[in-house]
């Protein structure tokens, strides 16, 4: 389970058209993946069917540079193919099954990459960005690129945030917090939209 601490110096932000002034906001780890293989357009159509918030999603690229949903650095554990994602061309990912392994009926099902999962989800739904592996630059790039800046979290290290944020300061962004006492440093660095601790971190 993720659980976003919103700090109270913010306002809600619109997204998809409205509001999100619900108390409680509901993001889908990598999609619906208990219905659908996960970081797969299906799970993420099925999120959407079933009224999710968010939708949480990892980048990472491929050898020739072209960005895919995918959580693993390697590709034997969602898909039939082995090793690193980052050493195979796009051509080669595109020919992978990442439905399979999950169930027959998803059987030749693709990674998307990250343009053709902007292009079909953006606008639908409030986009959790796990910016695994992606420049700053690129990313608010294919984030401006399909109109996705506002409804978009990004989570990713402290100095990875701060350099979304001179790059565009209104993306909101999601800082990994261990203890509680690095709230003050992390503020004075920037100020995310929210935090992703455990409740350890808060005792």
């Amino acid at each position: 389970m993720i659980l976003l601490f919103l700090p109270n110096w913010l306002t809600p932000w619109g997204a998809v058209g409205k509001d999100f002034e619900k108390p409680v906001q509901v993001s889908h780890h990598r999609g619906a993946l208990k219905y659908a293989p996960e970081n797969t357009l299906p799970a993420f159509e099925k999120s959407i069917e079933l009224g999710a918030d968010f939708v949480e999603f990892d980048i990472r690229p491929s050898k020739d540079g072209v960005y895919f949903l995918l959580h693993d650095r390697n590709l034997d554990r969602t898909t039939d193919g082995e090793g690193p994602i980052n050493e195979m061309t796009a051509e080669e990912i595109d020919k992978l099954d990442a439905g399979s392994s999950f169930s027959d009926r998803f059987a030749g099902e693709k990674i998307p990459t990250l343009d053709q999962f902007l292009e079909e989800i953006s606008g639908r739904v409030g986009l959790y960005v796990d910016a695994k592996e992606i420049s700053p630059e690129d990313l608010i790039e294919k984030l401006r690129k399909y109109h996705a800046v506002d409804s978009s979290v990004v989570y990713g290290g402290v100095h990875y945030l701060a350099q979304l944020k001179e790059l565009e300061p209104s993306i909101k962004t999601l800082a990994p917090l261990s203890d509680i006492e690095e709230i003050v440093s992390i503020v004075k660095e920037f100020k995310p939209y929210a935090f992703d601790c455990s409740w350890d971190a808060l005792s």
